[in-house]
C-alpha cells in the first residue's frame, strides 16, 4: 500500500471534511424543507379544525396556492381557475369570436347598446344605440351584471339567441332572433387624410390582423395622396406580439432588430425585421401618451431607435415585462412574468414602479409633463442609429414632449364636483346625444339648450350641482356633447376629424410633418422642437 505524503493526506483530509460538510448542508436543508413543509401542513390543518368560518380542504388549497402567487411581489403574476382559462381562451380570440357585434355599456341598471359593427349581426337585425336589452331568449335581463349579458350573447357562430330589447319612443318591446357571427373588431377603424398629404392611422389594440390592417392604411392613404403618416399609439395597451413586430417591420429594413428579450431560463433572444417594408423612407410620426403600453412601446421604441419615426406626446406607461402562462394539472394555469423587452438601442422598455400589497403605487396621477426637461429629468441617456439623444429609465420618452388636452381651473372644478357621481354624467351625455343624433347636420354646433338638458337629466338621477359652477366649467360638457352626437350620428372617424383641431398632440405632429419633406429633415426639426 503505497504511503501518501503529508500534503495528500491534507488533501485527503480536506476532501473528507468538505464532503462531511457537503452532507451536513443537504441534511440540513433537506430538515429546513421538511420544517416548512410541516409548518403549512400544521397552519392548513389548525385552519381548517378551528377557524369560526368553515371552509372545505380544497377551497384551503385554492387559497394558499393563491396566496402564494400573490406573495410573488409580481404585478402581473396570478393564478387561473379551469373556468378563467376558458374565458382567457375565448377572450384571446381578440377580434374573431361568436356574437352580435355590439359594445354594450351598464347604465344604472340598464343594459344599453351603444354602439354597433357594421355588417355584423346585431346590425343586420335592426338593433340601434340606445337601446335596452330587457331580455335574453325569454330571460328577463334585470339584476343582471353587465359580464352575465355578455357572456349569454357570445356563442359560438352558427348558434343563435333571442333578444328582446326595449327602444325610446317605441311603445312595444322589439323581439327578434339573431344568429351569432364571426365579428372582426378592427384594430384601424378608420383612416384620416389631413391636408395636404398626412395620413393620419390610428391603433387601437394589437389584434390578430393589425398588420395587415396597418398595412392596407398605408396603401389606401398613399393611393389618396399620403406622403407622410402619423402612427396614434395614444391609449393602446398592447396585443400580440407577433403584430407588434409585423407592424414594426413595414417601417423598417431586412435585419434590422425590432426588439430583444432577456428572459431567465433562455438567455437573451433578439428578433430582426424579416421582411421588406411597406413604408421605408416616408416621414412617421408616432403618437404616444401614458396609456400607450407593451406591445405599442415595443413599436415606438423601434422607430425611435432607428430613427425611423420622431414620437410625440408624452412619456408611455413602460410594461416591458414578459408574461408566460404555464398550464397545472385540472386545467388551471398560473401566469409568472419571466423575462424583460428592451429597444434595439437597448433602453429596458419596464418602467419600475413601487408594487406593495398587490398594487401599484404609481405616481401616474401626477400631471403629465409639460417640458422637455421635466420629461427627461433623472433619465440616463443613449444615442439612436444616427447619433440623436434618447432617453432610457423606462417607457418611450418622446422626441417632442407636447402634454395631453388640459382643463381650464372652472372645467377641473366641474370634473371634481362630477366624479361622486360616478358614470352618471357620462350617462346623462349620452342619453341626451341619442335624442339629438338624428336632427344634426355635420355642420352642427352644441347649443346652449343642450347643456341645460344635460343638467336635468343629472338633476333627475339625483346629481345636484352647483348652477353657476356647471355653467362656469360648461365647455367640458360641450365638447362631450359635441363627440357623441357626431359619433352616433356620423360615426367614429367624423367624431375624430372634429375634435383634431384641439388635439394638441396631433396638431404639433401635422405641424412638423408640414415643415419636413423628409425622415431626415423631420428629425432634425423634431430636436430642434423637443
Amino acid at each position: 500500500m503505497p504511503r501518501l505524503t503529508p500534503a495528500r493526506r491534507a488533501l485527503g483530509i480536506t476532501v473528507a471534511s468538505m464532503v462531511v460538510l457537503a452532507l451536513v448542508a443537504v441534511l440540513a436543508g433537506a430538515r429546513r424543507q421538511f420544517d416548512s413543509a410541516e409548518l403549512f401542513r400544521n397552519v392548513l390543518r389548525t385552519v381548517w379544525r378551528e377557524s369560526v368560518d368553515s371552509l372545505s380542504v380544497d377551497a384551503l388549497y385554492e387559497r394558499a396556492a393563491r396566496g402564494l402567487v400573490r406573495q410573488l411581489n409580481d404585478p402581473y403574476a396570478a393564478l387561473y381557475s379551469p373556468s378563467e382559462v376558458s374565458g382567457m381562451r375565448r377572450n384571446r380570440l381578440g377580434d374573431r369570436y361568436g356574437g352580435l357585434g355590439m359594445s354594450i355599456e351598464d347604465h344604472r341598471g340598464a343594459m344599453v347598446i351603444v354602439s354597433l359593427f357594421a355588417g355584423a349581426p346585431g346590425a343586420a337585425a335592426g338593433f340601434q344605440p340606445g337601446d335596452r336589452i330587457i331580455a335574453i331568449d325569454g330571460a328577463p335581463t334585470a339584476g343582471w351584471s353587465l359580464d352575465q349579458v355578455s357572456d349569454h350573447l357570445i356563442g359560438a357562430p352558427g348558434t343563435a339567441v333571442e333578444l328582446t330589447a326595449a327602444r325610446p319612443g317605441v311603445a312595444a318591446p322589439i323581439r327578434v332572433r339573431v344568429v351569432r357571427a364571426v365579428v372582426h373588431v378592427p384594430s384601424v377603424p378608420y383612416t384620416l387624410l389631413f391636408a395636404p398629404d398626412v395620413g393620419y392611422i390610428p391603433i387601437e389594440h394589437f389584434n390578430e390582423s393589425a398588420t395587415e390592417e396597418v398595412r392596407t392604411a398605408i396603401q389606401s392613404l398613399r393611393a389618396r395622396g399620403a406622403t407622410s403618416f402619423v402612427l396614434d399609439l395614444r391609449g393602446n395597451g398592447g396585443g400580440e406580439l407577433t403584430q407588434a413586430l409585423g407592424i414594426s417591420n413595414l417601417f423598417l429594413a431586412t435585419g434590422v432588430t425590432i426588439v430583444s428579450v432577456h428572459d431567465r431560463g433562455s438567455g437573451t433572444e433578439v428578433i430582426h425585421a424579416a421582411g421588406p417594408p411597406s413604408a421605408p423612407t416616408e416621414p412617421v410620426v408616432v403618437l404616444v401618451d401614458r396609456r400607450t403600453a407593451s406591445a405599442s412601446e415595443i413599436v415606438a421604441g423601434a422607430l425611435q431607435d432607428h430613427d425611423r419615426a420622431a414620437v410625440v406626446g408624452v412619456p408611455s406607461f413602460g410594461k416591458g415585462l414578459v408574461q408566460t402562462m404555464f398550464p397545472l394539472d385540472g386545467g388551471w394555469a398560473v401566469k409568472m412574468t419571466t423575462g424583460r423587452w428592451f429597444t434595439p438601442r437597448g433602453r429596458s422598455i419596464h418602467r419600475a414602479r413601487p408594487f406593495v400589497d398587490g398594487h401599484f403605487v404609481d405616481p401616474d396621477t401626477l400631471p403629465d409633463p409639460r417640458t422637455a426637461a421635466d420629461a427627461h429629468a433623472d433619465r440616463p441617456t443613449i444615442t439612436s442609429d444616427a447619433g440623436r439623444t434618447l432617453y432610457g429609465g423606462g417607457g418611450i420618452v418622446p422626441d417632442v414632449v407636447v402634454a395631453g388636452d388640459t382643463l381650464s381651473s372652472d372645467e377641473q372644478r366641474l370634473a371634481a364636483a362630477l366624479v361622486p357621481a360616478g358614470g352618471a354624467a357620462r350617462i346623462a351625455v349620452y342619453n341626451v346625444s341619442l335624442g339629438l343624433a338624428h336632427h344634426v347636420t355635420p355642420a352642427f354646433h352644441v347649443m346652449a339648450a343642450w347643456r341645460d338638458q344635460v343638467y336635468q337629466a343629472l338633476a333627475d338621477a339625483n346629481v345636484h350641482l352647483d348652477r353657476p359652477l356647471f355653467e362656469r366649467g360648461g365647455a367640458l360638457i360641450d365638447r362631450a356633447i359635441e363627440t357623441q352626437v357626431t359619433r352616433l350620428a356620423f360615426g367614429d372617424s367624423a367624431a375624430a376629424r372634429r375634435s383634431a383641431g384641439r388635439d394638441a398632440q396631433l396638431q404639433r405632429a401635422l405641424q412638423l410633418l408640414h415643415h419636413a419633406p423628409s425622415m431626415a429633415a423631420l428629425l432634425t426639426i423634431a430636436r430642434d422642437k423637443g
